[in-house]
């Protein structure tokens, strides 16, 4: 009879020890950053999305982020297969406080899926629960508490047994679950189920030549099934070539990850080493500094020295002590224990050489493996299974005393849970973002069509900024400009420096000269340098309910840099060095104010041009426009021209420039030209 008292304490011990930032606050703070936690909580809330409003802006596969741009979900995880746990928490909760529930239910979800797995080979209920803790809530796992796309792997567990249990003694039915729950893993994790499909390859080739009955077993159930075999792989191809056909699509675009990046990610044998901070072993094995290996928080890979202690003890077992083992749990356990060698060879790093850089070559799939260090997430689940079951077969067999084989049992458990509290999880204030969305949000369902963010102060970091504004555009349902993911899409500056004039000529680019409508540029209030770049009509439209953000609105298409200039009377020639004034026309043919003021004021000038081409004097005088001019308005300016120290016939070339930002000739604009003889007279 299964107890479940180990159950329960597991998964209860385990929510603690990992959420206990979440659970002490209530609820009021979010683990553990503000970068890839709120885009994985963004994704997740896209699918929702789709699901209940009829009215959404987003497709399947373009979420209204890098507007107008296509296809940028492949951009990153796509969440297919967790994402019904969250629209069952959303039905009920706001977005942030379902996807921290979700985090929650998908970790309790491994580790009820591992027990399964434990139960279906017998294990101790203890020992079962003990290795469901340490696969779903050990130091590896909480170590990328931040990258929640690595949260969901209770799939694989379920793909594994029927994998396994189709090699010993295969079947029709087993072979459907198992392509089924590998394509499962993949919806609900592109990183780990291409790792675990990745590791399966080995499963069956390592116990393929441990067992010579499997080739007999195989070829018998082909030559009776082949048609079903056939079937089945080729609607499995089918639905995988579906699920990556836009990953594809998005490499043609975007290219893919040259292999000089993944090296940088490769596990190094202390990567291996490398506790969580703030565990039982973080002062002992941490004394290089976490900046000494690139994407620290990538190498934190250690389990623990009873994960240590029980590898040793189950090659122990194998060698010295096979009598406690049956055939079937030892080729399971040889099996595992191999594959987590060659997983481990193939990606160690050693110096700058590693047996990776031919599977990033060769292997479909690879070389969009970016962190390798993330196999530790595989590895350890068969090193787990394998260190699990022969400790109980140990237990259970073992000459000695009944009493001091749960003893010896229970200290294993309890040093192997205690190595992997970790007393400084990462969290901070859903308010400190939630706050922000909102008068964004309430910005951009004032006639927007579209939205830009041009900066923010509540927080300088770039993917706080970004985020802001996709978080707010999914929730107004408009779509915006900004994005934050795991690429950024060719011609979209990903810095996005706060220079709100120049980001909007980046922008006026990269939307479709056919599009009309409505642009809402959005900027802090107290962002003086914002207010006088970037206003297109000379006044604040709307403000934020807290005061926080202004927004403007121009139509599209943008027109930022645009001029018409018209001379009155035109120069024939000027003397050597002399100095005049030229009456001109001036047009604000674009549709932003040009004000004459401020940090970055708008400006009449010139430039001298030879008659070959070369640029004789680039920055001429400069003449100040008298007050602002509005979009369409015209201005007379009595323009100062300075000629040429050296004569010879010229190209005067009148512009206007917007200091500190651009000249309006190299963005585009209609200059006005004028042949001038220049001489000595």
């Amino acid at each position: 009879m299964i107890s479940f008292l180990p159950y329960g304490i597991g998964i209860v011990f385990g929510v603690l020890t990992t959420f206990y930032p979440t659970l002490i606050s209530g609820f009021s703070r979010l683990q553990s950053d503000p970068g890839d936690t709120r885009f994985v909580n963004y994704v997740l809330e896209h699918s929702f999305q789709l699901l209940v409003n009829t009215d959404y802006v987003g497709e399947l596969w373009s979420p209204p982020f890098f507007f107008p741009l296509k296809n940028v979900l492949a951009f990153s995880e796509n969440m297919f297969g967790s994402a019904p746990i969250y629209w069952l928490f959303r039905t009920f909760f706001d977005s942030v406080l379902a996807f921290q529930l979700w985090m929650i239910a998908v970790l309790t979800l491994c580790f009820v899926c591992f027990a399964l797995l434990m139960q279906h080979y017998k294990v101790n209920s203890w020992l079962s629960a003990f290795g469901a803790f340490l696969f779903t809530f050990g130091m590896p796992r909480v170590s990328q508490l931040g990258h929640q796309q690595l949260l969901p792997q209770f799939f694989t567990p379920l793909a594994f047994w029927f994998c396994w249990d189709f090699i010993r003694q295969p079947t029709n039915k087993r072979l459907v679950l198992t392509l089924l729950f590998i394509y499962f893993q993949l919806l609900a994790s592109v990183y780990l189920g291409w790792l675990l499909l990745f590791s399966l390859v080995f499963v069956f080739s390592v116990a393929w030549f441990l067992d010579k009955n499997i080739k007999q077993n195989l070829f018998e159930y082909l030559r009776k099934n082949y048609k079903v075999f056939i079937a089945a792989v080729l609607a499995w191809s089918t639905l995988i070539i579906g699920l990556f056909a836009p990953y594809l699509e998005t490499k043609k675009l975007i290219g893919g990850r040259p292999y000089s990046e993944v090296a940088d990610i490769l596990p190094k044998f202390t990567s291996w080493l490398r506790p969580a901070p703030g565990s039982l072993w973080w002062p002992l094995l941490s004394s290089q500094p976490e900046n000494f290996l690139p994407w620290p928080v990538e190498h934190h890979l250690f389990l623990g020295f009873a994960v240590v202690l029980l590898t040793g003890f189950s090659l122990y077992v194998l060698w010295r002590k096979k009598e406690v083992l049956t055939f079937e749990r030892e080729l399971l356990i040889k099996t595992c224990l191999v594959v987590v060698a060659i997983l481990f060879i193939l990606s160690l790093k050693v110096g700058h050489f590693s047996l990776w850089r031919a599977i990033y070559e060769i292997v479909p799939g690879g070389s969009a493996i970016r962190a390798v260090t993330r196999i530790s997430l595989v590895l350890y689940f068969y090193l787990l299974i394998a260190v699990i079951v022969c400790f109980d077969s140990y237990i259970k067999k073992a000459s000695q005393p009944r009493r001091w084989r749960v003893l010896v049992a229970s200290l294993v458990c309890l040093l192997g849970l205690s190595e992997q509290i970790a007393l400084s999880l990462a969290s901070y204030e859903k308010a400190s973002f939630i706050q922000v969305e909102l008068e964004m949000q309430e910005l951009m369902k004032k006639g927007c069509d579209i939205a830009y963010v041009s900066a923010t102060t509540a927080d300088p970091s770039f993917w706080f900024q970004q985020l802001s504004a996709m978080g707010a555009g999914i929730q107004a349902n408009v779509p915006v400009i900004n994005g934050y993911s795991g690429w950024t899409p060719p011609g979209y500056d990903g810095s996005m420096a706060n220079e709100p004039r120049k980001n909007l000529d980046q922008v006026a680019k990269l939307l479709p000269k056919n599009f009309k409508g409505q642009l809402c540029v959005i900027f802090p209030t107290d962002y003086t340098e914002a207010e006088s770049v970037v206003a297109p009509h000379g006044k604040i439209q709307y403000r934020s309910f807290a005061g926080n953000f202004t927004s403007y609105s121009a139509q599209i298409p943008l027109q930022i840099f645009a001029q018409a200039i018209e001379v009155l009377n035109p120069p024939n020639s000027l003397k050597l060095g002399s100095a005049m004034t030229l009456p001109v026309r001036v047009k604000n043919t674009s549709n932003f104010l040009w004000f004459a003021k401020g940090l970055k004021p708008v400006r009449f000038s010139y430039h001298w041009i030879g008659l070959d081409g070369k640029v004789a004097l680039w920055d001429g005088e400069r003449t100040e426009l008298p007050l602002k001019v509005s979009p369409q308005e015209s201005i007379l300016l009595n323009a100062k021209i300075k000629a040429p120290d050296v004569p010879g016939k010229y190209i005067l070339r009148l512009t206007m420039v917007q200091e500190g930002v651009a000249w309006f000739d190299d963005r585009g604009a209609k200059t006005k030209d004028l042949a001038v003889n220049v001489a000595a007279q």
